[in-house]
């Protein structure tokens, strides 16, 4: 099962998810995210993640293409709006949407960038676990 994460700049919440599918989901699924608009791997996804013990410095920002659509079984998109992706997916390709926040959004006085983050990464993990629950199904 090949995972693709879609967010819009590919530097947060998709690549917090690739993290979490890579460490939870082993070989036993391929896992890549990808972007419309991508950025770099924010330094706030990486703090987040090293936090517990999932490395996520090495990982790249790409392009949503359509090699990757191709090599994707199943699309998952973590933005609050898919309105703007749903007109780039082959209609055979599988596909979720979570509509998880960005975290930046979170933020407020009493509540730091660092919870911010550590919610959006707790909140991803619990998705991603019960998504490659499901995948491993024979």
């Amino acid at each position: 099962m090949n995972l693709l994460f879609i967010c819009a700049s590919n530097s947060v919440r998709s690549q917090i998810a690739e993290g979490w599918a890579r460490h939870l989901g082993g070989a036993a699924v391929g896992v890549r995210s990808a972007g419309l608009h991508p950025f770099k791997v924010h330094p706030m996804a990486v703090k987040t993640m090293k936090e517990v013990g999932v490395d996520i410095a090495h990982q790249t920002c790409r392009r949503l293409d359509d090699h990757l659509l191709q090599w994707a079984d199943l699309a998952v998109i973590l933005s609050e709006n898919a309105e703007p992706f749903d007109t780039l997916f082959p209609k055979e390709l599988r596909r979720d949407h979570w509509n998880i926040p960005n975290p930046d959004a979170l933020v407020t006085d009493e509540f730091s960038q660092d919870q911010a983050y550590g919610q959006i990464r707790d909140t991803i993990k619990l998705r991603v676990e019960r998504l490659l629950r499901t995948v491993r199904k024979p």
